[in-house]
């Protein structure tokens, strides 16, 4: 399945637009978690969620990680 984060990563999708994909997420009958469906860790997820980090700060964190 591609993600929300893997589009953006591949530059087929904006930051803006995560509320569309959240949107789409609360109409879908996933049963992913929101942060799965997203295509983040619980860990990232609670980085942007909670510390309000940028979603190119994220894919910068995973990119760091290879």
């Amino acid at each position: 399945m591609q993600t929300f984060m893997d589009n953006l990563a591949n530059g087929w999708a904006a930051e803006d637009q995560i509320d569309d994909a959240v949107e789409e997420w609360h109409e879908s009958d996933s049963d992913l978690e929101l942060h799965e469906y997203l295509g983040m860790s619980w860990d990232e997820y609670k980085d942007w969620f909670e510390l309000k980090k940028t979603l190119k700060e994220i894919l910068r964190g995973r990119s760091s990680m290879d």
